[in-house]
């Protein structure tokens, strides 16, 4: 857990507000996920699904973490199942 957090503050500004949204996919195509991100100014994507695998291949880890490198989005896949753990 704290490997996690100090990952996560390397990439936070400290003297800058955070904001955090949860964005579901199922109903989206890869292009609107994408735009809805980039129209909300977001730069850091954590994956939070315990298998990060989709039949929507797109939206696969490794594919979605090599879209997110493309057009300049960090991507860190955080399976929930670790925030749940003593």
């Amino acid at each position: 857990m704290e490997n996690i957090v100090a990952q996560l503050n390397k990439t936070c500004n400290k003297e800058t507000t955070h904001k955090i949204y949860s964005l579901g996919y199922e109903s989206l195509s890869i292009d609107k996920f994408f735009e809805l991100i980039l129209n909300e100014n977001i730069n850091t994507i954590v994956d939070v699904r315990n298998v990060a695998f989709s039949y929507k291949y797109e939206f696969s880890k490794h594919f979605l973490k090599k879209r997110c490198h493309e057009i300049g989005i960090e991507y860190f896949h955080f399976p929930k199942s670790v925030f749940l753990q003593k």
